[in-house]
């Protein structure tokens, strides 16, 4: 016999919209919905579906469901009122035509569109929560008759079909309730010059933006209970806004309708200026505003020396100050503060995986610190491929102008400028401090070959712009020339004129499979011997982990490989040996106790012993064939298939390297976490609109994360 979900589910199903049963986890409860987000499913499925009630109802957003969208107000719903009186304002009839349901922690508001309409989008924040987003194409949201969920206008099948404008009347007025200001602010100008006030910047400080923005036609609406001033846009009319104005100095139009302006970006009272009254050419509003007294005047330039710089004579006690006495170190005793080190090795060793991770620790131990990444060579997907599986920070960069190019010629005096921009920037935008810029790699960062001559003074130049001038540690990736050479600095592609450019030169190293060493070379000017360091590639549920440690072994490279690998295949026929049997076996194979000790610190291995008299026990579950990744970890291997998920097939961490057989695994341990907090707090929802709907009142409605030491 069908259920009430059943029945519901068909109407929606008649009604053209896609629809999907989902656990109370809010997730699908199907293997893979991807292709309902192009067809409706069939009777037939609907109702195999909800033959029980216990299934949550979902409706697919999009052009499968006739450009669904549904716009999601969370947070019980904190702005649901505002945005209600924002869009009665602009017009009295259309809240009405709307299908608006209560969900367990706020309110859904559904329509169709004439048009396309974009994916999720987040359209208001409050701190860090976002209380409006929408659900668009290619995502879903739960609906009623699910459990929680209540319709309280309209009904569902009966959705009405939104104009272009009528839509961006919704959008706009979600936006209106935006209560964080994008961080990113057009400014028209670059960086200060030493002992220059630019116009632009200039007028940032004494100019009158709101007589600018009066002239234009733009109107003033009072100031909002987030203490912005409100402007409304030209040709609007009734009291809502169409931007705000913070502190006289941040201007941020929201509305889609606020040409010349680009919706959703910030601009200075200088790009105020020259929008509106130089048609974006910032140049000749520049230009008008040093005729009217901004800025440093020509007779004080031409007082400066060439190109606006003045000299300056540093002794010995003033470089002291400036740069401090000795070198400080930047990461453990390895790369120096402000200092240009090289990391060096054979192509698909692990260069750029193991300075990934250096980075990550770099700025996990400074909440201010940054690093901005240059990717000279390559592709930069590839980049975005590893950082996600290694969980990047965020305040790890990639570097890209507003043309969408990433790579710099850095023996381009262009592009060094740039990039001394760029790192100026960065400190401006986000108030952090750029600490370390990364060059991967040598090769690809200028147009002549590795080993011209002119290479060094390229280097040189970029030295002195990232170290001297901005105090950066410069870490460049370079790779090793064909042929063996004993000694390791003569590895390094270029020979001399590359590594005495720097401070420090380190070679990664292949151990084995899973482990690389970083290994320092004895002629750094650092002032000490810095360690050497092994790296470890662990696997977990949802992607990679790197351990860097310091590498204490000194036995054999042959032995120690050879008995990674015996460990490495022992596990995979279970996950726990009885130590002396571990060292039975590895006797036969011709490998000591000690050796094998020794060869376990490389691996996430554990020792366990129960008690006095116990036998001591070796554990690890990484490699156990009888086991399956987990579900997060299939669905990034179905999502992007690549050969870095296969790690019999991507070794050196995450590096291209020779393929081996791929092995077969037939199950895994799965775990699943459920990462919704409990929410047991109550509210009431009141006269939501200038329509009378008081239907609102709200019902009631850790991740464990598993440590791998090494």
């Amino acid at each position: 016999m069908a259920s009430v979900h059943s029945d519901v589910a068909l109407s929606y199903l008649q009604a053209g919209l896609s629809i999907l049963p989902c656990r109370p986890d809010k997730k699908p409860a199907l293997k893979s919905w991807v292709e309902y987000q192009n067809r409706l499913p069939t009777p037939e499925e609907a109702k195999s579906w909800f033959m029980t009630g216990n299934k949550a109802i979902a409706l697919i957003c999009g052009a499968v469901s006739g450009n669904l969208e549904i716009i999601d107000f969370d947070c019980e719903a904190v702005a649901f009122t505002q945005w209600a009186e924002y869009v009665g304002a602009e017009d009295t009839d259309l809240f009405s035509r709307l299908v608006i349901e209560r969900s367990p922690h706020g309110i859904h508001v559904l329509y169709r569109c004439q048009k396309a309409i974009p994916g999720n989008t987040k359209l208001a924040m409050r701190g860090k929560q976002t209380i409006i987003e929408t659900r668009g194409q290619g995502g879903y949201c739960i609906v009623s008759p699910s459990k929680g969920y209540e319709i309280v206008q309209s009904r569902i099948e009966g959705l009405s079909v939104l104009t272009v404008e009528e839509r961006n009347i919704l959008i706009d007025a979600a936006r209106a309730c935006d209560e964080v200001i994008p961080t990113t602010i057009i400014k028209g100008y670059a960086a200060m010059n030493d002992g220059i006030l630019l116009p632009g910047a200039d007028y940032d400080t004494r100019g009158d933006v709101r007589a600018i923005l009066q002239k234009h036609r733009w109107t003033a609406k009072g100031t909002g209970q987030d203490g912005r001033e409100r402007w409304q846009r030209p040709g609007k009319n009734g009291n809502n806004h169409s931007a705000t104005l913070t502190d006289g100095k941040i201007f941020y139009p929201f509305s889609s309708n606020a040409a010349p302006f680009e919706s959703q970006k910030s601009y200075s009272p200088f790009a105020v200026y020259a929008t509106l009254e130089h048609g974006g050419d910032f140049s000749a509003a520049a230009k008008a505003l040093a005729a009217e007294g901004y800025g440093t005047s020509q007779t004080e330039r031409a007082n400066t020396s060439a190109g606006g710089r003045k000299p300056r004579f540093l002794n010995g006690r003033a470089m002291e100050k400036e740069f401090g006495k000795k070198v400080e170190m930047l990461w453990r005793d390895g790369i120096p503060k402000g200092n240009p080190c090289i990391f060096a090795g054979p192509p698909g060793i692990g260069k750029t995986s193991n300075v990934a991770q250096i980075s990550k620790e770099i700025t996990l131990a400074n909440f201010k610190a940054w690093v901005l990444w240059v990717a000279t060579e390559g592709f930069v997907s590839d980049h975005s491929d590893k950082w996600a599986k290694l969980h990047i920070p965020d305040r790890v960069v990639m570097l890209s102008d507003d043309k969408g190019v990433y790579k710099l010629q850095l023996d381009n005096w262009k592009d060094r400028e740039f990039l001394d921009q760029s790192i100026s920037a960065l400190e401006s935008e986000t108030g952090g401090k750029c600490v370390a810029v990364v060059i991967d790699s040598i090769r690809g960062m200028q147009s002549m070959g590795e080993n011209d001559p002119k290479l060094a003074g390229v280097m040189s130049a970029v030295n002195s712009l990232v170290c001297d001038k901005h105090r950066c540690a410069c870490i460049y990736i370079a790779h090793h020339k064909k042929g063996r050479e004993e000694n390791r600095l003569n590895r390094v592609a270029g020979g001399t004129g590359i590594t005495s450019s720097v401070r420090a030169v380190y070679t990664v190293e292949k151990i084995s499979d899973l482990v690389c060493r970083i290994v320092p070379d004895k002629s750094n000017t650092l002032g000490h011997q810095a360690s050497i360091y092994k790296s470890v590639l662990i696997e977990t549920d949802d992607g990679f982990e790197i351990s860097i440690v310091k590498d204490s072994d000194a036995f054999d490279d042959t032995q120690k490989s050879k008995s990674e690998r015996f460990l490495v295949s022992l596990f995979r026929e279970g996950t726990e040996f009885e130590a002396k049997e571990i060292y039975r076996r590895g006797a036969t194979e011709g490998l000591s106790a000690s050796v094998l000790k020794k060869a376990k610190s490389n691996l996430p291995i554990e020792v366990i012993n129960s008690g006095v008299g116990t036998p001591w026990v070796w554990r690890c579950s990484l490699y156990n064939q009888n086991s399956s990744p987990s579900e997060k970890s299939m669905k990034i291997e179905e999502k992007k298939p690549n050969n870095i998920n296969e790690r019999h097939e991507r070794h050196e961490n995450l590096e291209d390297t020779p393929k081996t057989p791929r092995e077969t695994r037939e199950t895994r341990e799965t775990r699943e976490g459920n990462n919704c907090l409990p929410r047991n707090d109550s509210k009431h929802f009141s006269k939501l609109d200038p329509i009378n709907l008081n239907l609102f009142e709200n019902t009631k409605g850790d991740v464990s994360k598993e440590e791998v030491l090494i």
